[in-house]
C-alpha cells in the first residue's frame, strides 16, 4: 500500500528572527535557560532533601518546577542554536519531538495546577 499524498520536505524552514546583534541575544537567551535550570533544580532539591516538605502539596508543588524543566529544554537549546547559527532550519523529527515536549509541559502543568486547587483546604465559614 502506497500513500500518494503530498510529500513533507525533510527540514522545515523558520522565518528569520531578523536580529542584528546576535551575540547580545545568544547570551541572554543562554543566560535565561541556565536561571531556569539552576532556579527549578534548586526548588527540587530544597522538597526532595527537606522531611518537612514531603507533604502533599508539596508533592504536588515538585511536579512544576520538573515540567518546568522540560518546557525549557524543549523550547530553549533550538532558539539559542537558531539565534547562534542565524539558521532557521530543524528536521521534521525534531520539530515534532518540539511540539510534544511543549504541549506535555504546557497539559502537565495545567493538570498539576487544577490538582492543587482542588486539595487546597476549604474556606471556614
Amino acid at each position: 500500500m502506497q500513500f500518494n499524498g503530498p510529500k513533507l520536505p525533510f527540514f522545515l524552514t523558520m522565518e528569520p528572527l531578523g536580529l542584528s546583534p546576535v551575540y547580545p541575544m545568544f547570551l541572554l537567551g543562554l543566560a535565561t535557560y541556565c536561571l531556569i535550570l539552576v532556579f527549578n533544580l534548586t526548588l527540587i532539591l530544597t522538597i526532595a532533601l527537606n522531611r518537612q516538605l514531603h507533604k502533599p502539596m508539596f508533592l504536588l508543588l515538585i511536579n512544576l518546577p520538573i515540567y518546568d524543566v522540560m518546557g525549557a529544554t524543549a523550547f530553549y537549546p533550538q532558539l539559542i542554536t537558531s539565534l547562534l547559527s542565524q539558521d532557521g532550519t530543524i528536521s521534521q523529527p525534531a520539530c515534532f519531538l518540539q511540539a510534544l515536549l511543549v504541549h506535555l509541559y504546557g497539559g502537565g502543568t495545567l493538570l498539576i495546577l487544577t490538582a492543587m486547587a482542588y486539595d487546597s483546604p476549604k474556606p471556614c465559614s
